[in-house]
């Protein structure tokens, strides 16, 4: 019976864990330090979070608009293109 009650704290405590760590920063980008490839791959990856949050908040965007151009568009694509597929179905004729 401890086991079990030790296993299913286990599970929230990591469950936890793993929401709170996927909450975006809000690290403010400039034209002298824009956001670059890892940024972008972190905004692509946490881009459903920061979709829902940006119904209750109006200051909360889903691409950061400072940026430093290819690399950080191509971390976000790779993210969001990487997360997307799983949504798709394949059918077995």
């Amino acid at each position: 019976m401890k086991k079990k009650y030790l296993l299913l704290g286990v599970m929230l405590t990591t469950t936890l864990l793993i929401f709170t760590g996927c909450y975006p920063n809000n690290e403010v980008y400039t034209a002298e330090s824009p956001a670059n490839f890892i940024s972008g791959l972190w905004h692509g990856i946490v881009v459903v979070i920061n979709f829902i949050r940006s119904w209750f908040n109006p200051n909360v965007g889903i691409y950061e608009s400072t940026n430093n151009g290819f690399w950080y568009n191509f971390g976000f694509l790779l993210a969001v293109g990487a997360f997307s597929t799983g949504c798709s179905s394949s059918k077995k004729n």
